[in-house]
């Protein structure tokens, strides 16, 4: 069916069964989550809830993503190991704000989804990449990174440890891990270094 020719899609609905997956989540987590109980909460029709996203997974990591997305996660402090500080705190706070086996729940859901994943991407990887090039960009215009930078390696530097800390070892997300971060990209990539070797 044509959903422009559709029945109307009720006004407030997303928000309102988003709101009601993030509660059914926090309760039950992967396993006790149920669209028909997303729907119930929300008030919403079976239907309703499936037009909008076609699986659990994805609805599962909708609900738990699309909440206080900050578009500006790496914000200007004036410098670079402040931009990637400032960064870093606010990951670490929303790790923290989600229990170590309600995290891995998310992953698990977008693991064999390609919707789900797609929607991961859109609302926590996409913003928070586009942050931290903006920061980059500032960095080399400064004069702290060097131009070659590779957004995609800082990335990987620094979510890495969060991501093992948080599903495998579901450890404490300390003060260290995040000064450690910041440190290991300075140091690869900070303008001091002189065809690829650190001085």
């Amino acid at each position: 069916m044509n959903p422009a020719v559709g029945r109307p899609r009720r006004s407030g609905a997303d928000d309102a069964i988003l709101r009601a997956g993030r509660e059914l989540m926090t309760e039950r987590g992967h396993a006790g989550f149920s669209m028909d109980e997303v729907a119930r909460r929300a008030g919403v029709g079976r239907q309703s809830v499936y037009r909008r996203w076609p699986s659990k997974s994805a609805l599962v990591v909708a609900a738990m993503t699309s909440a206080g997305t900050d578009a500006e996660v790496f914000a200007d402090t004036g410098s670079f190991a402040g931009d990637l500080r400032c960064g870093l705190e606010a990951m670490r706070a929303l790790y923290h704000a989600s229990s170590a086996e309600l995290f891995a729940d998310v992953y698990f859901a977008m693991a064999g989804d390609p919707v789900a994943r797609d929607l991961f991407n859109e609302h926590h990887i996409r913003p928070r990449r586009r942050s931290l090039a903006r920061a980059i960009s500032r960095a080399i215009e400064r004069g702290e990174l060097v131009p070659d930078t590779d957004v995609s390696t800082v990335i990987d530097l620094v979510s890495g440890p969060f991501l093992y800390r948080r599903l495998i070892a579901a450890d404490d997300l300390r003060d260290s891990l995040v000064e450690a971060s910041v440190d290991a990209v300075v140091l690869l990539y900070g303008a001091h270094r002189t065809s690829g070797v650190v001085s």
